[in-house]
C-alpha cells in the first residue's frame, strides 16, 4: 500500500470513528442541558430572602391568611412564628439550588440560558398606583401623571412602557427605597424641563385593596392612601 492510499486509509478510520462516537457526546450534550435547564427552572424564593420585602400588605395579607389556615388544621403557630420558619425553609431550598447549579452556571452563563424570573406564589391584592403632581407658584397640586388614568397623562408613553412598568411597580416596595428615590429625582429632572413655571413636583403612590368581582360589578370605587411621597423643588433643576 502506497503512501497517499495509507493516508487515505488512516484518515477514513478516523472520521469512521468519529462518526461512531459523536452520536454518544451528542446525547451527552443533550442531557447536560436539559439538566441543567431542569434545575435553572426550579422555583426559587427571590425576594423572600429579603424580609423588609415582607412588610408590604399583599405579603402580610397572605402570612395573615395561612397563619388562619393552619391553626384551623390545628397547627398552632402566629404569624412571626410562621415567618420564620417560612425564611429557615427559603435559605435551605436556596442553599440546595445554588449547589445543584454550580456545574451549569458558566455554561447558562455563556449561552444566556439562566432563570431570572422568580415564580408568581399569590395575587397581588394591594396594588400601588403611581401619582405625579406639578404645584405653580401660590398654587394648589395639579396631577400631570396618575397610572391608567386617561387626562393626566404627561410622558404616558414612558410611564406605561412594559419596561419601565416592571420598574414601576417594584419602587413602591420596601426593598427599593434607594431606587425609588433615584427615580424621584429622574422625573423632578424631566419635570423642570416640561413644565417651566412650575415650582414643585410630587411623586407617590396611591395604595389600595384590590376589589372583589362583586364589589368591581357595583361599581365600587377602590378606597386607599398615599405613601412613599417624595417632594421636591424644580427651581434648582433648570
Amino acid at each position: 500500500m502506497g503512501a497517499e492510499s495509507a493516508s487515505r486509509f488512516e484518515r477514513g478510520r478516523w472520521r469512521g470513528r468519529a462518526a461512531a462516537v459523536l452520536p454518544h457526546f451528542v446525547a451527552l450534550y443533550v442531557i447536560y442541558h436539559v439538566v441543567g435547564i431542569l434545575v435553572g427552572s426550579v422555583p426559587a424564593p427571590g425576594d423572600a430572602l429579603n424580609r423588609t420585602a415582607w412588610r408590604n400588605p399583599s405579603v402580610r395579607s397572605e402570612i395573615d391568611a395561612w397563619t388562619a389556615r393552619l391553626n384551623r388544621l390545628g397547627w398552632r403557630v402566629t404569624p412571626a412564628e410562621l415567618e420564620d420558619t417560612c425564611y429557615h425553609a427559603c435559605r435551605r431550598l436556596v442553599a440546595a439550588q445554588h449547589a445543584a447549579l454550580t456545574p451549569f452556571q458558566a455554561y447558562q452563563y455563556h449561552t444566556g440560558t439562566q432563570q431570572a424570573w422568580s415564580m408568581f406564589v399569590a395575587p397581588h391584592r394591594h396594588p400601588s398606583l403611581l401619582h405625579i403632581d406639578v404645584r405653580r407658584a401660590g398654587g394648589a397640586w395639579e396631577p400631570v401623571y396618575v397610572a391608567r388614568s386617561d387626562t393626566a397623562t404627561w410622558r404616558r408613553g414612558q410611564f406605561d412602557h412594559i419596561r419601565f412598568r416592571s420598574a414601576i411597580f417594584r419602587f413602591a416596595w420596601p426593598q427599593y427605597r434607594a431606587a425609588y428615590a433615584d427615580f424621584a429625582a429622574w422625573v423632578a429632572d424631566r419635570a423642570a424641563d416640561d413644565f417651566p413655571d412650575a415650582a414643585e413636583i410630587r411623586i407617590r403612590y396611591f395604595t389600595f385593596t384590590s376589589l372583589s368581582p362583586e364589589q368591581a360589578r357595583a361599581g365600587v370605587v377602590p378606597t386607599g392612601a398615599f405613601d412613599h411621597t417624595v417632594t421636591l423643588p424644580l427651581g434648582p433643576r433648570r
